[in-house]
């Protein structure tokens, strides 16, 4: 086993290079695995700039482990991948491990079946946290939403943010508009846009998972604040609130200026559209810029990423983590596995092609792109760090609740569902 703590480069063995010929810490000779193993690893990552990501670390992994198997079964959405892996462990027989974005999508086999580590789905890590010095050198806010009742049970990989929009450079430079820091903002250069006959924002709402993230992560920050977000979740205010109303409003508003053919379109369509220059806006987590990177286009360049408007020195942020599954048929090789996963190495190759920042704050950033050397600067001096995906994974009925908001344009519809369902978001 990989004992990330104790690498140094002054021990440094010769490895293959891999993934931009990455400078391993260095590991002695006896450390990579012997023995030959297949780990089934479970994923969603099948978009351009997703599945050479993935790619990236695993080829971390084969320079330690060349004996060792590495099989992505890749499902081609989470949703369809949060389906299959529910019914594998309702079947007996789940993956040795599989991604999870950290909070409920991941919590929820731990907690939703059962309060301690006898009923957990997966094992507790606690000790590998140890191991690794884990606790040193990944954020506290990042383990917290890998954990539970103070017991880490996923390794992160990196961090997203997601509040976050994707521009077109020469759209802007042609209109004459800056990049919006407010709501204001942004309404008024896609007067400016429309004008000249461009698409101002592009969403990808045929899937619901990406409107969700537009109002608790976006919208909601934007229109009523940090503070109000935050108490929202907690279960401290009330569906009737004057707040949740303003919200409503500010997301119509905006949605005035979103493509018409949204509910045609999925995320990935979306951000090829500002990619191809289409439209100016799209609204995505930073792993838009992978896909975009995946088309040859240049981050500073040809697209520009900043806070979502009205979010400025607020960061949201998400993170892919990946877990141990108790009867893990390959539970040695898999905590190999981890090992990577939790590496300096692992995570700076991944992030690399991913678009996002390594979860580990002493891995360099120096060899990523200019946006997510400007990502790792903001998450370091954010005024304030909230969770994503606040509300529970999946949550289908607010979901469409949202969506039948924006094709209807009557707020009451969203304001009666957060009133239906306000004690599950809490």
């Amino acid at each position: 086993m990989i004992n990330i703590a104790s690498w140094k480069l002054d021990s440094l063995t010769k490895y293959v290079l891999v993934a931009g010929a990455l400078s391993l810490s260095g590991c002695d000779d006896s450390d990579p695995k012997k023995d030959s193993a297949t780990v089934e690893m479970f994923s969603w990552w099948v978009a351009p700039g997703e599945k050479e990501a993935l790619d990236a670390l695993l080829a971390v992994h084969t320079s330690f482990y060349p004996e060792v198997e590495v099989i992505n079964a890749a499902a081609g959405s989470s949703g369809d991948a949060r389906q299959r892996l529910t019914d594998r462990f309702a079947q007996g027989f789940p993956p040795d491990t599989f991604q999870a974005n950290g909070g409920d999508d991941l919590l929820r086999w731990v907690s939703t079946d059962g309060t301690t580590d006898a009923q957990s789905k997966l094992e507790n890590l606690q000790g590998f946290f140890t191991e690794h010095g884990l606790h040193q050198v990944i954020p506290q806010a990042v383990i917290e939403v890998v954990s539970f009742n103070g017991q880490p049970y996923a390794v992160p990989l990196n961090i997203h943010r997601t509040n976050s929009i994707f521009y077109n450079v020469g759209i802007l430079e042609a209109a004459g508009v800056a990049v919006p820091t407010t709501l204001e903002e942004l309404s008024a250069a896609c007067d400016v846009i429309e004008a000249a006959g461009t698409t101002c924002i592009a969403i990808g709402a045929r899937s619901s998972w990406p409107l969700a993230s537009l109002v608790w992560e976006n919208m909601m920050v934007a229109s009523v604040g940090v503070d109000y977000q935050q108490r929202f979740f907690a279960g401290q205010q009330s569906p009737d609130d004057p707040e949740v109303e303003q919200v409503a409003n500010d997301l119509l508003a905006m949605w005035e200026h979103v493509d018409p053919a949204a509910f045609d379109t999925e995320w990935t369509d979306a951000v090829a559209k500002v990619g191809a220059g289409t439209a100016a806006f799209t609204v995505m987590g930073d792993w838009a810029k992978g896909m975009l990177k995946s088309t040859g286009l240049v981050p500073g360049v040809d697209f520009g990423q900043a806070p979502f408007p009205g979010t400025v020195g607020v960061f949201v942020f998400g993170t892919d983590t990946f877990p141990l599954a108790k009867g893990a048929p390959e539970r040695e090789a898999t905590l190999d596995l981890l090992g990577v996963i939790a590496s300096r190495e692992g995570q700076i190759a991944f992030s690399e092609v991913k678009g996002s920042i390594p979860a580990r704050t002493d891995a360099s950033t120096a060899t990523l792109d200019v946006l997510g050397q400007q990502t790792a600067a903001d998450f370091k001096t954010a005024t304030a760090l909230l969770s994503a995906n606040p509300q529970p994974s999946a949550f289908v009925p607010l979901e469409a609740a949202i969506a039948e908001t924006l094709r209807t344009g009557d707020p009451m519809v969203l304001r009666n569902a957060i009133r239906s369902y306000y004690d599950v978001l809490r």
